[in-house]
């Protein structure tokens, strides 16, 4: 098995976070290859920000198929280009959002979300009607920090989060 993670933000170091957690939890005949664009934002934080990269994610799914990934993760929660990717390439192309909202619903009957920036609670919301969710998606709420300040220590991300929560 072949399972390409494709963060669409050009941050690496983000990147190679994605790879690690992978690394702890497939099996052991699964291979792991992550990779995002360079010529991306540094993080994807709004529909400006989704246009600008969608580019790259689409050139980056190519680099993946051609790798011979049998299955594709767009690690962003905004899960941008999801249906362009999945035209793309025969494999499944998994979201992170559509993903975690799905999985949510097996373990509890509700759940809400805490995002980064208040820009991106309409596009979480949305997604959440657009996957079947809005029944079990009590809130989307925001947090209100840079998405790179959950990566580099400013602004007390672990702490709004946790308030917010």
């Amino acid at each position: 098995m072949k399972l390409a993670i494709i963060n669409p933000n050009s941050t690496e170091s983000m990147t190679q976070k994605c790879k690690e957690v992978a690394l702890k939890f497939k099996n052991n005949d699964t291979e792991i290859w992550a990779s995002n664009p360079e010529n991306s934002p540094k993080s994807i934080e709004g529909h400006y920000d989704e246009v600008k990269s969608l580019a790259g994610l689409m050139e980056e799914i190519k680099k993946a198929k051609d790798w011979g990934a049998d299955a594709y993760v767009i690690a962003c929660f905004d899960d941008l280009g999801l249906e362009a990717a999945r035209e793309l390439v025969e494999g499944p192309v998994i979201g992170i959002c559509e993903a975690a909202m799905h999985m949510t619903t097996i373990l509890a009957s509700s759940f809400s979300v805490v995002t980064t920036l208040n820009r991106s609670v309409p596009i979480i919301e949305e997604l959440s009607h657009k996957y079947g969710m809005s029944k079990f998606c009590r809130k989307v709420r925001a947090a209100n920090i840079p998405v790179l300040s959950l990566e580099d220590g400013t602004c007390n991300a672990k702490q709004k989060i946790e308030k917010e929560i």
